[in-house]
Formats: structure tokens, C-alpha cells, sequence
């Protein structure tokens, strides 16, 4: 990993000895923006701090071992003080970032969500979305005709009282838009909605691998509308509060 001032254009560090192999993911922590994690196909995840000098020795602060090669990290929690990570064989699990410790293996993910709606079995998880103002994170997972669920995760924690992890009900399902693998969904920050910013009612934006971009918006009223590029009756359902229906636009 190489890190690069911006305002000067010149190399900083070059961290050479974290990782064995390609690295996939490189995230700063929301909050504790001195923190920097690491994620690599080599199974490991670790955590730098850049406030002094950046190097593998002095900045390294923890390294976490997956034990399988790593596809996507990402923070969650309402300090963000835990992290959630995808493998590239389609299992997830949860860390306690400050212990450096897993909290929950998701190891048979794609059976339990297939096991919590009607729909074609699950064949593949694309990401991880966490809302702050319901302090819940969901997995987003979807099959192979592209109809994409988001599943609550229920992960054990010493507040929720709870000892083994476990996958919800799905609390959306998007459907009609896609006709292949999605590879990627995109949601506006909730502070777009809040301010009466032009992506208020947005759902979420997904991309697949049948060349779609969708859109999809909240709406109550779904089926009246006309303007729909796929059609006007294409929408998906929810399965939770609150009962909104989506629609690709």
C-alpha cells in the first residue's frame, strides 16, 4: 500500500510488509480518521495509525485473520467501533474493532437468507448497509435473476443479549429491475433525505451484470405511476415496517 499527500503529490509511506498478497479493500474509520484498515486476499485485516510516521512496524496497531481471502469491509455501530467482512466465498462475519476479535461468523450465509423468503435461493452477497438511526445493519444478497433482498442481521453483542448470530426475515425485496447478477447497490447518505435534497425518496441505486442501472424510489403509491422504463408494474415488496413500496425509474 502506497499513501500519497494530496496537497503535495509525493509519496509518504509505503507499507510493504502488512500484506502477502493483492490487497481488495483500504478504508479510514468515519470518526477516527487517523485510523486506516486494511483488508487483502491473503485472509488478514489490518489496522495502521497514520497520525505519526506510516510504517508496518510502529503504525500497526492490530491485524485480524479472516482465514480466507477477503472481498469487502466496511464500519458499522453507532461509534462505528465494529467492522463487517465479506469473503470472496460468499461468507460474512463481524469484529469488534478495538479488540480486534470476531464477533459473529456467518459462515453458511447464503442457505440461512435463502431460508427467510419465497424467492429463488440465494446464490451471492454483494454488500453490507448499516442505518445509524435504527442502529441495524443489513446484508444485501441477491439470486441470479437479480431480484436482491436486504436481510437484518442479528449479531451478538453485550447489549443485545443474544449468543449466536443470526439472519432475518428480508425487510425489502427489489425485484423487476434486473434480469442477471447485481454487482453493485449504492444508497444516499440519510442527510440528502433529511435536508429535502433532490435525492429524497431515493431508495437505492443498483448495477448489474445485464447492463441495467436502476433506481429504485420509495413510494406508497407505486402502482399509479406511469413512467417507469421497465414497467409500471414492477415493484418490489416489503416484508417490515415501514410499508413502502419501490419502484425502478
Amino acid at each position: 500500500m502506497i499513501c500519497w499527500d494530496r496537497r503535495t503529490n509525493r509519496q509518504v509511506a509505503m507499507l510493504n510488509e502488512c500484506h502477502t498478497e493483492a490487497v481488495t479493500q483500504v478504508r479510514f474509520h468515519p470518526n477516527k480518521k487517523e485510523k486506516l484498515v486494511s483488508a487483502s486476499v491473503d485472509g488478514l485485516m489490518c489496522v495502521f495509525d497514520t497520525k505519526g510516521d506510516i510504517n508496518d512496524d510502529e503504525g500497526m496497531d492490530s491485524v485480524m485473520s479472516v482465514g480466507t481471502s477477503v472481498a469487502k469491509i466496511g464500519f458499522y455501530g453507532k461509534n462505528c467501533e465494529r467492522l463487517w467482512c465479506q469473503t470472496h466465498i460468499e461468507t460474512l462475519s463481524s469484529w469488534n474493532l478495538e479488540e480486534a476479535i470476531m464477533e459473529a461468523d456467518f459462515s453458511e450465509m447464503r442457505a440461512h437468507a435463502s431460508c427467510n423468503w419465497s424467492f429463488s435461493p440465494v446464490e451471492y452477497l454483494i454488500r453490507c448497509c448499516y442505518v445509524a438511526a435504527f442502529d441495524t445493519i443489513w446484508l444485501l444478497a441477491g439470486t441470479q435473476e437479480g431480484t436482491i433482498g436486504y436481510f437484518p442481521l442479528h449479531i451478538p453483542t453485550p447489549n443485545t443479549g443474544t449468543s449466536v448470530p443470526a439472519v432475518g426475515p428480508a425487510s425489502a425485496v427489489l425485484t423487476g429491475g434486473h434480469n442477471g447478477v447485481v454487482r453493485s447497490v449504492w444508497s444516499p447518505p440519510d442527510s440528502a433525505r433529511e435536508s429535502g435534497a433532490t435525492l429524497e425518496g431515493l431508495f437505492c441505486w443498483t448495477g448489474g451484470e445485464d447492463g441495467r442501472l436502476c433506481s429504485w424510489t420509495e413510494d406508497n403509491y407505486a402502482h399509479e405511476r406511469s413512467t417507469a422504463w421497465v414497467s409500471s408494474g414492477l415493484v418490489a415488496k416489503k416484508a417490515a415496517r415501514p410499508k413502502r413500496r419501490h419502484t425502478p425509474y
